[in-house]
């Protein structure tokens, strides 16, 4: 008689679309913070540049604002109109 060959067993296992397997789960969530991460750095990068203007504004605004409430202490008859009428 002729010997029957075995053969190896099917075993089903999920495909790469397959989204309800937990480890297909943990590694699109890996997948997902890579990416972000990439995302954040270009943001940064492309939004160094307005960032570094807009505080560059915040203290320029300081600095005359001190400098008004300055010129107020040495000249109170003008601190009304440098400051607009506000203490």
């Amino acid at each position: 008689m002729a010997e029957r060959r075995k053969l190896p067993r099917y075993v089903e296992e999920p495909g790469p679309n397959e989204l309800r397997d937990p480890f297909v789960r943990q590694e699109l969530k890996r997948a997902a913070i890579w990416i972000g991460l990439i995302v954040a750095v270009l943001l940064i990068w492309q939004l160094a540049q307005p960032l570094l203007h807009i505080m560059g504004g915040v203290v320029c605004a300081a600095m005359l604002d001190g400098g008004t409430r300055l010129l107020g202490r040495v000249l109170p008859v003008l601190s009304e109109v440098l400051t607009g009428g506000y203490r």
